[in-house]
Parts: C-alpha cells; sequence; structure tokens
C-alpha cells in the first residue's frame, strides 16, 4: 500500500514515502532559523509531486495518506490537513490523521520512557510520555500542554530514566536534563510508515470532519477572550456604581 505521510506541524515540512512496511524515500524543507510555517502552503504541492518522481511514482499513484493532525504549529497544521484532504478527496483514497507526539515516538529507534516535546514558545511544550518496548508503544501520559516545570513536575514520579525528543527537547535541553532526564536530538519522523500501519489496520479518517488537534487556543484568541472578560468585568462594576 503506498503512503504519503505530511508533516507540517513544525517550521520543518517533511514527506514520506512508505510501502509494505518499507520506507520508500522521505523528503525535508527548511527548518527554524530559515522557513516559517506560512511557507509550507507555497511548498507542499511541489514538493509531494518531488518526492513521488524521486520515488519512481506519481501522485496519482498513491494508495493512502497520512497527515499530523497536531499539536504543532496552527498555520502548518492547517496546511497540511488542507492539501491532505483535498488530495485524498480527489483520488478517493483512504486518509488518517496521526498526533505529532505519537509519530515522533513511533520513529525513534529506542525503547525505554520516552516523551516527546513540541516547543510551544515562551518555555512551554506539548508533551506527552510512552513507554516503548519491542512489542509496541504504551501511552503513560497523554498529550497535552504544559509550562516546562508542570511537565517536569508531571514526570517526577517516573524512577526510570526518561530521554526526550523532539525540538522542544533540543530547545530546552539544558532545563531538562538531569539525572534520569536525558534530552536527545532526535527530531526524525517517517509518518508513511506508521500511516500505513493504521490505515492497513483500517483505521482512517472522515476528509470533511478530519479536524486541527490544537491542544490550546490561537494566541489571538486568547487575547480576544482576556479583552472581553476584561470588558464584562468593566461593565459589572460600572453597573454596580451606578444609582
Amino acid at each position: 500500500m503506498l503512503v504519503l505521510g505530511i508533516d507540517t506541524a513544525t517550521d520543518t515540512l517533511a514527506l514520506s514515502l512508505a510501502d509494505g512496511g518499507i520506507s520508500l524515500g522521505t523528503l525535508t524543507l527548511g527548518g527554524a532559523k530559515d522557513r516559517r510555517p506560512r511557507e509550507h502552503a507555497e511548498s507542499l504541492l511541489p514538493a509531494i509531486d518531488s518526492l513521488c518522481k524521486l520515488a519512481g511514482f506519481s501522485p496519482s499513484d498513491l494508495d493512502g495518506i497520512a497527515v499530523v493532525k497536531g499539536p504543532g504549529g496552527f498555520t502548518g497544521i492547517r496546511t497540511g490537513l488542507t492539501v491532505a484532504k483535498t488530495v485524498a478527496q480527489a483520488l478517493d483514497i483512504p486518509l488518517v490523521g496521526i498526533p505529532s507526539l505519537e509519530a515522533f515516538v513511533h520513529a525513534y529507534p529506542g525503547i525505554g520512557l520516552i516523551s516527546p516535546l513540541l516547543d510551544a514558545r515562551r518555555e512551554e511544550v506539548f508533551a506527552a510520555l510512552f513507554r516503548k518496548t519491542p512489542s509496541g508503544i504504551e501511552t503513560l501520559v497523554e498529550s497535552a500542554h504544559f509550562s516546562l516545570d508542570q511537565w517536569k513536575e508531571a514526570l517526577s514520579g517516573y524512577g526510570e530514566e526518561i530521554l526526550f525528543i523532539g525540538e522542544g527537547a533540543v530547545r530546552y535541553g539544558n532545563k531538562l536534563a538531569a539525572p534520569g532526564r536525558v534530552p536527545l536530538g532526535f527530531t526524525g519522523s517517517n509518518l508513511a510508515i506508521l500511516g500505513e500501519e493504521k490505515l492497513v489496520a483500517g483505521l482512517r479518517d472522515d476528509p470533511l470532519s478530519l479536524a486541527p488537534d490544537y491542544q490550546r487556543l490561537p494566541s489571538m484568541v486568547v487575547a480576544w477572550k482576556k479583552k472581553q472578560d476584561e470588558q464584562e468585568n468593566k461593565d459589572k462594576k460600572d453597573e454596580k456604581i451606578s444609582p
């Protein structure tokens, strides 16, 4: 089953192709220093075409698509989902959305307690905790939005070594490092292999209803809600003062 993986959750655009559990190729564009998620919209379709051609296929040969649905950058996630859903509908092929942090831990070759982290800015992260063994992956703490201090506290009860991976581990590694806490530079992903496993198992999403999993409100919405709350409080005070 020829599956395309689309990961636009971070500043790096990552595409992958897999068939029969074997990686047929990956393509990555940019990084935090020279690229922003809004650029994914311009690059994604040409990049898909390029990766397929490099692997000896055409996009029309695809049998399925796996796409990261979040958490991550708001603009990047929206772009990836929009393109994935459009292509899946145009080719009439199945689509599956995959959580960002599950994709990271699946791609990591090691075993043990693993905490993938995505940078949420302002010393905050999207984080989860998994136990990875040769027989599979167990979710110990579901993916959510944490401050660094909150996440370190959440992990304080685990007496085993925990490996931190992902761009959040790269950025905040010096603040996470401690006995039994090891930040690594691993940020790789081969989403297509995981996507193929899920699609073969019969897991798939409706392109019309698959939605981003942001796990927090956009900053503009937070600011608007704060302004609304302040205005409501002011109005209530004015009502009490009025005769």
